[in-house]
């Protein structure tokens, strides 16, 4: 009989340990019991959920990036275009004489237009590329580089120049954790009969497209840009697309302590463009207005970059995927 209660206790007291070990969340992961792979980790278990750059546990941090301080901030950037050649005109022999003195234009008898050589970053730089081109229809392929980055995203779709040049258009590119180095090139596909732009802007320092907003402002109104939000230090990068005639004077200077870093405002049958950085230090909201002294509307484009936490830089460095907040992007 006293056999007998001792088996009952013990049983009992098993019951309660038990039970008091699923309710405090302490048992042993199961994950022992998996298959291994060389990196030691469980081979049943999704890679997109071991190498996701931030727990799933804690998705705050995909919308808080102030506890992280780096301030970004430009480093180097590079202009490209291609003008539409006239034929019978005198333009077209002044804009080859300005291509076999100039670094940032060419023929593009390759079918491709690209930057200059650039001196980047190995490590931690978002790299953001704008286009811009007389044929909308020719937005088939995003832009490539020299050092094996992959993909380029698209920071929304291609917007038309309408009403004025519907079949017209720009678009925005982002690689948010791109491999750098010396003699950094910037490609885009193009044909020989298309004028072009092709802008590339480094922000060091880089890894998170906080907020990216765009909108279109006709001729007689200001040129606001929509508003980007930070949760702390950022660089903000604006992107000027006039949409007036060949034969005005391009004008595009931004207020609010944007400073202008490149830009190609000649007359003629080119995709003028400017593109105007700013640094800031604090969470806030921002936009920013460009003076074109009424002569035309624009396209307007302003991103917000912040840095990314030290764990998304040890997961992602090199892999050139995108990394952004939750929220949509404003188109």
């Amino acid at each position: 009989m006293n056999a007998t209660k001792f088996a009952s206790a013990f049983w009992l007291l098993l019951g309660l340990l038990l039970a008091l070990t699923i309710m405090t969340g302490s048992l042993p992961h199961a994950d022992h019991l998996l298959p291994r792979s060389s990196d030691g980790n469980p081979t049943g278990i999704p890679d997109s959920t071991i190498c996701f750059p931030i727990a799933p546990a804690q998705p705050s941090a995909l919308r808080d990036h102030s506890h992280h301080a780096m301030q970004p901030t430009v480093n180097a950037h590079a202009l490209a275009y291609q003008a539409l050649v006239h034929k019978g005109r005198l333009l077209r022999g002044l804009a080859r004489l300005a291509r076999a003195f100039s670094l940032t234009s060419g023929q593009n008898t390759q079918n491709r237009i690209s930057t200059a050589a650039m001196d980047t970053q190995p490590v931690g730089s978002t790299l953001l590329v704008a286009v811009g081109r007389g044929k909308i229809a020719a937005f088939t392929q995003v832009p490539t580089d020299n050092l094996d980055n992959s993909p380029y995203v698209p920071l929304g779709p291609t917007h038309s120049y309408a009403p004025q040049y519907p079949g017209s258009g720009t678009a925005l590119y982002a690689c948010s954790f791109a491999k750098g180095g010396a003699r950094h090139i910037i490609t885009a596909p193009t044909s020989a009969q298309d004028e072009i732009t092709l802008v590339a802007i480094e922000v060091k320092n880089g890894g998170v497209i906080q907020d990216c907003k765009w909108n279109a402002v006709l001729r007689g109104q200001p040129l606001t840009s929509e508003h980007v939000t930070t949760t702390g230090p950022a660089t903000l990068v604006a992107f000027w697309w006039g949409d007036g005639h060949e034969g005005i004077a391009h004008i595009a200077v931004p207020n609010h302590g944007f400073t202008v870093i490149e830009s190609l405002l000649s007359t003629g049958s080119l995709v003028q463009t400017a593109v105007a950085t700013k640094d800031v230090t604090a969470a806030g909201s921002y936009n920013v207005t460009w003076d074109s002294g009424g002569l035309e509307g624009a396209q307007l484009y302003l991103v917000a970059v912040q840095s990314a936490p030290p764990a998304w830089l040890a997961h992602g460095a090199g892999d050139g995927q995108l990394l952004s907040p939750s929220t949509p992007i404003k188109r």
